[in-house]
């Protein structure tokens, strides 16, 4: 099933640059998920934004997530729960955005699209279950969940000092490889 949903997400990015240089028909702005969108009743982009990328490096970093992680998470899981795992935590953080968007709308307001949140989902997941796996920040440096999760929980704590709550929880690392799953 990981290798669909990858394969989808780069059928879908080919679909929308081609549309954009040839067709220029925006249907992008349909499938994005927003305030607008889910007030007029478009339930569909609950879903639909989690296939959209705004670019090939963002798409490329949630292809890495996926290969990375998702392939393990799939054999815990078997392919469908595997799905219904990934287009769920997509769905739930697109809930989140959407509440944020409206509570703060300055913030949080603007159209959303990408995997990420089905993505991180998955490599939270991983994280509880290979807490001594290990991960190539930019392919190099070698760096543990467990000081990643110290990193994450410290970054959380300084920026709710900072803002008063914690809007989003935030990595101080870039995206990395799994080395030892």
């Amino acid at each position: 099933m990981t290798v669909w949903i990858m394969s989808a997400l780069v059928a879908v990015f080919a679909a929308t640059q081609i549309d954009e240089v040839y067709f220029r028909s925006a249907i992008v702005r349909h499938l994005m998920l927003s305030v607008e969108g889910i007030q007029q009743g478009e339930v569909w982009r609950l879903l639909t934004f989690q296939f959209l990328h705004g670019g090939l490096m963002h798409l490329v970093g949630n292809l890495l997530g996926l290969w990375f992680c998702g392939r393990f998470i799939e054999t815990v899981t078997g392919p469908w729960r595997f799905l219904l795992l990934y287009l769920g935590a997509g769905v739930s953080g697109g809930l989140v955005q959407l509440l944020l968007a409206w509570q703060l709308p300055a913030w949080f307001g603007g159209p959303v699209l990408g995997a990420s949140a089905g993505v991180m989902a998955l490599v939270a997941l991983f994280c509880l279950l290979q807490p001594e796996a290990e991960f190539l920040v930019f392919f190099v440096v070698p760096v543990s969940w467990i000081f990643l999760r110290q990193a994450g929980a410290v970054t959380d704590h300084f920026l709710h000092q900072a803002v008063g709550h914690t809007p989003v929880s935030v990595s101080p690392l870039p995206p990395a490889v799994v080395i030892d799953p």
